[in-house]
Formats: structure tokens, sequence, C-alpha cells
């Protein structure tokens, strides 16, 4: 599925119906990066990064809610943000916003969504290991890992047991947070 298109999440959707499926768990993780300083980002770049990182949360979320609506089931609905959203860093300044919008988005979707029996948090990953990362040691290591609690990179399998923990039952009475997962990094801004 393609976020970013409209159609292409119609269309996922409808072949979850015609297998007579309806998803009650929904992480939205689709996310595109980018970084360019605030005075050099051109509307294509914004544009780019919205489609996917906030657009996509809210055509996925929607066609999920809708289901579940109809179908007369509660559910979770998972947004994954940024600390990013949470703190500021120069050079990301569209891919910052995105994500807080994406924090707001699911706080608005939470209070909406609870009366159906839908429950809608987001977790806002800090720096972890992963393909957008690869080269950021490189470029920036030395400098944020001095300033960083952790001193190092999370790694994906650590944001499991958030991940488990907001889609089961173990969370029935959670909704609308943003929960951080960055070894406590936002504490200091990273």
């Amino acid at each position: 599925m393609d976020v970013s298109d409209s159609a292409s999440v119609l269309d996922a959707f409808i072949q979850l119906d015609t297998l007579e499926l309806c998803a009650d768990i929904v992480v939205n993780y689709a996310g595109v990066s980018g970084s360019a300083k605030w005075r050099d980002n051109d509307e294509r770049q914004w544009m780019r990064l919205l489609q996917t990182n906030l657009l996509g949360v809210e055509r996925v979320s929607q066609a999920a809610a809708r289901r579940l609506v109809a179908a007369k089931r509660g559910g979770s609905i998972i947004n994954i943000a940024s600390t990013l959203g949470i703190t500021v860093q120069p050079g990301v300044s569209a891919y910052g916003a995105g994500k807080a919008a994406v924090m707001h988005l699911s706080k608005t979707m939470a209070m909406e969504l609870w009366p159906r029996g839908i429950r809608v948090n987001c977790l806002a990953p800090g720096l972890f290991n992963t393909a957008f990362t690869k080269d950021f040691e490189h470029k920036h290591g030395k400098t944020y890992f001095d300033l960083s609690l952790t001193r190092r990179m999370g790694e994906p399998a650590e944001l499991d047991g958030a991940l488990l923990f907001l889609a089961s039952d173990a969370s029935a009475y959670v909704n609308g947070v943003v929960l951080p997962v960055d070894g406590g990094n936002h504490l200091r801004g990273l």
C-alpha cells in the first residue's frame, strides 16, 4: 500500500473487505525523511513529507476507523511520530512539523473515536538504528552521542514493548498519549 496515494489505501481496505477481514489493530508506520535548513526547503519537499508522514496517517486511520465503526468493533490505532515532533533540531523543519502534526491528529482522533471503542495513541521514537539513520553517526554522531543520555542509537527491537502494550488490552484505558521511546533523550532536547 502506498499511503501517499488515496486510491492505493482504498484498494488495500477493499481487499480486506473482500476477505471479510476488519483490521482492529492499525499501526501507521510509513514515513519518509528529508533534511534541509528551513530557509532552503521548497514546497515540493514539504508536500512530499506531508503526503506520506501526515496525510498517509489520516488516510489509513480514516479507512480503518470507518470500517471498525460500521462493524461495531473496538480497536487500537497506533501512529508512529518522532521525538523530532517534540523537540526542535535544525535542518528537519518539514519532517518535525509533520511529526508534531501526527501527534496532534492522534489526540483529536482519540477524543472522537473513544466513544466508539477505538483507542488512538502515538509512539514517538528517538534516534534508532535504521536505514534512515545509517549515515547519521558519520555525519553527526560525536556531537549527538556526547549530549545523549544513552550514548547510542536505539535498536528497532526496543520499540516492541511499547508497541505491543499500546496494541494490547493491557492499555485498554490508555488513549490519546504520545509515548516517547528514546532512552530519555527528549529530556535533553535531542
